[in-house]
């Protein structure tokens, strides 16, 4: 049971609320850790990072020193037991190949807190791996790896970057007992739930930035929490990396504060930048191409050893819209156009939330603007005879909700403030992890308007990951059932024959 479960969002259903303002950062929505041992994540980032080679150091070491090559990682085990299930390593010295099941903990004491030790079904585990160094053998035959540190020497890698809801999904019910449960209650105490959960969402957000405050600049912190938010769900990590090389500071200055040329320099830096004419390109194109090219080869050099490669980046099946060719001059705009988009936000006057939260979309939706783009979806097609913004209302939301808030929060904004935003922001459309997860929560025959506000939606995701997406196929030994019943038994109604 993860501790959201154990905590059912921190009792929440009680009174959805954020409990007071944040008063510096570090200090979070709520007085309560993300876990006993302060390490800000989930325990899936960590079986993501395993699962997924990309992810995963190519290097990776047992506490004795041992090389270990990890051949296959298992399959994702969605009953009770091991996270993985017959995983193949090979160990050096001596090449010896282990064949096996996989545990994965943040830290090594939870093999013994959750009972794994007694528990038949993990008695063909042959590595256990942590985050943070295991001091203590879980069995003699057990490898112990830690991943702490190949994964904070790699400079490439962020926590940040992994979409935990990119990774297997169980399939979605016809019939779950949750659905069939909510079925039967009151719809307040439905979206009392999706709201719970859905500041509990906010909350870790929070507590994320809250870390990254410490330790980095703010108006860096943020740029970068804008860029993942830009690369949506295809190139998250993609644009956090060009954030990384190509920071804020670094970006203003050398473009002296103009879109066109941190576009260039963005643009030369993400490997993206055209590097022949196409006949296809209209005559305002290439002499647009060629400004970029004159700005971008006085700079090249301070980059040449740091520039993506074009094949990292998703681009195939990416609507016109999300491009990462439009996305990055949304960037560039957004924090070159008017100064510091930071500082701007910070200035905004109005004390009423609703009033607040439009003025800052309207400001985003302002700054993130780009001559060239003002009415063209890509480099081939001929403009458009309307603009075409490079940032609109339902993405200027997404940003709002994902970055602004919990960063607000996260440097004090009041919580009720936070609370009250997210209860008046539009939901994303054309979700498909909401999709599902409404789909298991709420049942196939729900009413979409459940979720019309970005906090309910936050919600959906929530219980997804921390019940749908660590259940077996069957729902068989989930925990959420209970909890709703244990929480909500009060608000069914008398005719459901509960």
């Amino acid at each position: 049971m993860t501790e959201q479960q154990d905590h059912f969002y921190g009792n929440l259903l009680v009174q959805a609320s954020l409990a007071g303002p944040i008063r510096q950062p570090g200090r979070l929505v709520r007085d309560r850790p993300a876990d006993r041992y302060g390490f800000p994540f989930s325990e899936r980032h960590l079986q993501c990072v395993w699962f997924d080679p990309a992810l995963r150091p190519a290097v990776l070491r047992t506490l004795s020193g041992e090389i270990v090559t990890v051949r296959n990682p298992g399959r994702w085990n969605l009953e009770p037991g091991p996270d993985f299930l017959d995983a193949i390593l090979t160990v050096a010295p001596g090449s010896r190949t282990i064949s096996g099941d996989v545990e994965v903990h943040i830290h090594p004491a939870d093999w013994h807190r959750h009972g794994h030790a007694d528990d038949p079904r993990y008695s063909g585990v042959v590595a256990h791996v942590s985050f943070f160094p295991d001091t203590m053998a879980v069995a003699p035959h057990v490898l112990r790896i830690s991943l702490e540190d190949p994964l904070l020497s790699n400079p490439l890698f962020s926590f940040e970057s992994i979409d935990t809801t990119a990774y297997p999904w169980p399939l979605p019910h016809l019939d779950t007992p949750c659905s069939r449960f909510l079925g039967d209650c009151d719809r307040s105490a439905t979206e009392h739930l999706l709201e719970s959960a859905g500041l509990e969402r906010i909350r870790q957000k929070v507590e994320r930035i809250s870390s990254r405050l410490l330790r980095m600049d703010a108006e860096q912190v943020f740029y970068e929490e804008v860029m993942s938010s830009l690369g949506y769900k295809n190139n998250r990590s993609q644009f956090r990396r060009l954030a990384q090389l190509v920071q804020v500071d670094e970006l203003a200055l050398i473009s002296d504060g103009n879109s066109t040329n941190a576009y260039a320099l963005l643009l030369g830096a993400s490997g993206l930048l055209p590097v022949r004419m196409s006949t296809r390109w209209d005559s305002d194109t290439r002499n647009f191409i060629r400004t970029l090219w004159d700005f971008w080869w006085k700079h090249a050099a301070r980059y040449s050893h740091l520039v993506m490669q074009r094949n990292v980046w998703q681009l195939a099946a990416t609507r016109p819209q999300n491009h990462p060719l439009r996305r990055i001059a949304a960037a560039a705009a957004l924090f070159c156009s008017r100064g510091k988009l930071l500082a701007d936000l910070d200035e905004l006057t109005s004390d009423n939330p609703a009033e607040w939260t439009g003025q800052a979309i309207d400001r985003l939706k302002e700054s993130a603007t780009l001559a060239y783009w003002r009415n063209r979806l890509s480099l081939q097609t001929p403009p458009s005879t309307t603009p075409i913004a490079l940032l609109g209302t339902e993405r200027a939301s997404a940003i709002m909700s994902n970055v602004v808030l919990p960063f607000m929060a996260a440097r004090g904004m009041s919580a009720a403030n936070v609370e009250t935003v997210l209860r008046s922001l539009p939901p994303e459309h054309n979700n498909v992890l909401v999709s599902s997860a409404a789909k298991n929560i709420l049942g196939p025959d729900h009413n979409s308007a459940m979720y019309r506000y970005a906090i309910r939606q936050h919600g959906l995701i929530q219980i997804f990951s921390d019940f749908c997406l660590n259940s077996p196929l069957s729902c068989r030994n989930c925990a959420l059932p209970g909890l709703l019943s244990d929480h909500l038994t009060d608000t069914r109604s008398p005719v459901s024959g509960s």
